[in-house]
């Protein structure tokens, strides 16, 4: 299995290039879509979660690959089910569960993992959180979502700039798409 794990902090665009990775290359990618107790926040959460109760996840914890417990108290996880076996896997994911979870998860199994991180100004990510949320209610640090969980733990860990246009971060992941499809 091949997996493409993108992270950043809130706000940044995880989600929005996903989406045009997904749309342009629909043969060879497919979404990631984790696991969530938590409420809906819009309806494009419906494309990057599937929401299921807290029975559903006590039941089912065992299975995870990699599982987030939210200081709010709800839990993300992904299991087998949330992943394809013949497709580049795109999948949103902090930073800290990669270094923790995933990178051993994929060791053990045989899994191919690339790793893209997206880099943002603070004071951006202010102002998209903005523009969406209406206000900067609920923004926080996120220092599970930093950069520094990665770093100096990933040699080839793949640096984008998300303070450019949506096309070149796009060109830049699919590059990365490029060396996973050769491995």
């Amino acid at each position: 299995m091949k997996i493409l794990a993108i992270c950043s902090k809130s706000g940044v665009g995880k989600s929005t290039l996903i989406d045009k990775i997904a749309t342009q290359l629909k043969r060879t990618t497919y979404v990631v879509r984790s696991l969530s107790t938590r409420k809906p926040r819009d309806e494009f959460d419906l494309f990057t979660h599937t929401f299921v109760s807290n029975r559903y996840y006590e039941a089912h914890k065992e299975d995870a690959i990699s599982t987030y417990h939210a200081p709010q108290g709800y839990y993300n996880w992904t299991d087998a089910s949330c992943f394809d076996k013949e497709k580049i896997n795109l999948y949103a994911i902090d930073s800290k569960a990669v270094k923790e979870e995933l990178y051993d998860k994929c060791k053990e199994y045989g899994w191919d993992l690339e790793i893209i991180y997206l880099k943002l100004p603070e004071e951006i990510r202010k102002e998209r959180w903005i523009k969406r949320e209406g206000s900067l209610d609920g923004f926080s640090e996120e220092e599970h979502l930093s950069i520094d969980y990665l770093i100096n733990f990933y040699a080839s860990l793949n640096v984008i700039d998300a303070n450019t246009t949506l096309d070149n971060m796009v060109n830049e992941t699919v590059e990365v798409i490029e060396q996973l499809l050769e491995k």
